[in-house]
C-alpha cells in the first residue's frame, strides 16, 4: 500500500494471537474517477478464499472477516489494476487498486486499533 492509501494488486495483513470475538475490518473505496469498471475484491486465508466482493465505481465497502485466538494472516487481492499515466491521469506509473481508508482489528466490545501507519 502507498503512504496515500491506494493499494497495489494485494495487501497482506497479520493479526497477532489475541482474544476471542476478534474481526479485521477494512475500509475500501472505490473512486468514481477510476477508469474501467468494477473492481473484485478477495481475501484469503492459508490460500482459500473466504470472501469475494465487487465494487462499483464510488463504492465505500467494510469488509469484515473474522481473526481466530491464534492470528491469522489475510491476503486482499484487488482487480484489475489500473496506470495512471496510461489514462492521462498524470505521471504516477504506478499500478492502483482502490483506496485503503482504514484498517482496524476490532475487539470484541467494539474497540478498534488501527493497523496502518499512517496519520
Amino acid at each position: 500500500m502507498f503512504d496515500d492509501g491506494w493499494t497495489k494488486g494485494e495487501i497482506s495483513v497479520v493479526c497477532g494471537p489475541g482474544e476471542e470475538g476478534r474481526y479485521l475490518e477494512v475500509l475500501l473505496v472505490v473512486s468514481p474517477e477510476l477508469p474501467g469498471g468494477k473492481r473484485k475484491i478477495s481475501v484469503f486465508r492459508n490460500g482459500k478464499r473466504i470472501l469475494n466482493k465487487r465494487f462499483k465505481k464510488g463504492d465505500e465497502q467494510a469488509i469484515s472477516v473474522p481473526v481466530p485466538p491464534s492470528g491469522e494472516e489475510f491476503l486482499i487481492s484487488i482487480s484489475p489494476l489500473f496506470q495512471p499515466s496510461a489514462h492521462g491521469m498524470g505521471l504516477d506509473h504506478h499500478n492502483l487498486g482502490v483506496i485503503c481508508q482504514s484498517c482496524a482489528l476490532v475487539s470484541p466490545n467494539g474497540e478498534k486499533t488501527s493497523l496502518l501507519n499512517r496519520p
